[in-house]
């Protein structure tokens, strides 16, 4: 099974070489742009560019607070990211990790605002993270399953195995058929990062991994 290697940062990962990440093999990277309706990351800048200049392909994500407006969540992503006049080649991502009070009623069509907010923002279909028992608890309907909407989302899933193994899957929530990101670790070490880093793979070969991220891949270089 083929898999490419990733990370994704946010504040807590601040100061980092992106050289020496690039050198490890990392090929991806997600960065935390916003969070509710008034927090922006102070590093994203220095990580977008840091990143792009290293040759690492980037996407932004939104940390979602479910007791929050929506739109007014959407709007402050849209604004961050459009701000730096570059999308990234990566999708954009909705973080679902807290129900912060609500119950799925309030949950389920308040996402669908934010994804449809975004996709019609950046022109690209969001991706959904979250783990197992938050989608099957709080993203799902009477069937055990997802909206039907919601499959037509990549799927970027937190589930932490007690030692990863490389070829290893995670386990899908009921309902959900594909993954497309796993992240498998809070706990990395990356060279480059003086902090525990969140560890990631992309379901795919480098190829197809540029591929969904809409971008051309640089040649080879030739050897003597």
């Amino acid at each position: 099974m083929a898999t490419v290697p990733g990370i994704d940062v946010s504040y807590w990962d601040s100061g980092i070489d992106w050289p020496k990440v690039r050198a490890t093999g990392q090929r991806f990277v997600f960065i935390k742009a916003t969070e509710a309706d008034n927090y922006s990351d102070p590093t994203f800048d220095d990580n977008w560019i840091g990143a792009k200049s290293a040759g690492i392909l980037r996407g932004a994500y939104h940390f979602y607070r479910c007791n929050v407006d929506p739109k007014k969540q959407a709007d402050r992503f849209i604004d961050y990211v459009k701000s730096t006049n570059d999308n990234g080649e990566l999708p954009p991502v909705l973080d679902l990790e807290t129900n912060d009070g609500a119950g799925k009623n309030k949950i389920i069509p308040n996402v669908k605002i934010w994804l449809d907010r975004v996709e019609a923002a950046l022109g690209r279909k969001p991706i959904i993270y979250s783990g197992q028992f938050f989608l099957q608890d709080f993203l799902s309907e009477a069937g055990g399953g997802p909206p039907v909407w919601a499959r037509d989302y990549p799927l970027w899933l937190a589930q932490y195995p007690n030692q990863y193994v490389p070829g290893m899957q995670p386990i899908l929530p009921r309902g959900w058929f594909k993954w497309t990101l796993w992240q498998y670790s809070d706990k990395g070490d990356v060279n480059g990062i003086n902090a525990k880093v969140d560890m990631d793979v992309f379901n795919g070969t480098l190829e197809e991994l540029y591929k969904f991220a809409g971008a051309k891949m640089e040649p080879a270089a030739k050897t003597p």
